[in-house]
């Protein structure tokens, strides 16, 4: 982002702008699907919503650690999965190596004091054969 980009338009003409130039394309290189460009797209524009209610942020380029840890606070506040949870941070970890910030976004065990908000598990934690649903 350059100066002007900054004064003129605020973070969501700073975010499009970004998006356009990046969005279209997945880690490696080859075309995203429409369903991870929106959703990339969605959470990202949440995210700096949140952010611009908190901090004014004006350009996405403003970006730091500290934003990504309240966003993630935010996140564990309101319930969200941990699978969720670790989209969101993936997808901030994506927009961080498209505006240069390689590496600024950490694990995301790094952001929570209870590693459970963030561990995934596969294992059924209710029994979902039929028989004790009432299915013969």
């Amino acid at each position: 982002m350059n100066a002007k980009s900054k004064n003129h338009g605020g973070w969501k003409k700073s975010l499009i702008a970004v998006l356009s130039q990046h969005n279209a394309r997945r880690q490696d290189g080859r075309t995203a699907s429409v369903d991870t460009q929106r959703k990339r797209g969605d959470v990202l524009m949440l995210g700096f919503q949140q952010l611009h209610k908190k901090y004014r942020i004006k350009d996405v380029a403003e970006f730091k650690g500290r934003h990504m840890q309240f966003l993630v606070d935010e996140w564990v506040k309101a319930g969200l999965s941990a699978s969720v949870i670790q989209n969101r941070i993936s997808i901030f970890r994506q927009f961080a190596t498209w505006t240069g910030k390689t590496g600024m976004i950490q694990a995301s065990l790094h952001y929570v004091s209870d590693p459970s908000c963030v561990r995934r598990s596969s294992i059924a934690t209710v029994d979902k054969s039929w028989s004790p649903r009432g299915f013969d």
